[in-house]
């Protein structure tokens, strides 16, 4: 497979280079350095705005997930306070333990596994 690539790539070398004597010959000192220059520009050109906006658009996706991860966490820390106080109160506490054990035998906790 290495080989195939690389005659592949010699055989474009060979049809660049086939090229660029034919311009050379068909236009003649001044032009055919122009035409080098060009292939040359067209060659070493920084890459194409579409890799520009694909970066930018990465860039707004990993925000984006960043305040998620944020709200999360707030949520998280939220939900931690409010299971502290409920705990502290014994019958809301078996009240929410009820509700959590009837969720999970009725299926809705699927995604757990149970």
């Amino acid at each position: 497979m290495l080989e195939t690539e690389k005659q592949k790539i010699r055989k474009d070398y060979e049809r660049r280079e086939a090229q660029i004597t034919v311009k050379q010959k068909m236009y003649g000192g001044r032009d055919a350095s122009r035409w080098l220059r060009m292939q040359h520009m067209v060659v070493s050109s920084p890459p194409p705005p579409h890799r520009e906006a694909s970066k930018q658009l990465n860039e707004s996706r990993l925000k984006v997930l960043a305040a998620r991860e944020t709200v999360l966490a707030d949520i998280i820390k939220e939900a931690e306070k409010q299971l502290q106080a409920v705990s502290k109160d014994k019958s809301k506490y078996a009240a929410l333990l009820t509700d959590l054990l009837v969720q999970v035998c009725r299926g809705g906790w699927g995604w757990l596994g149970v």
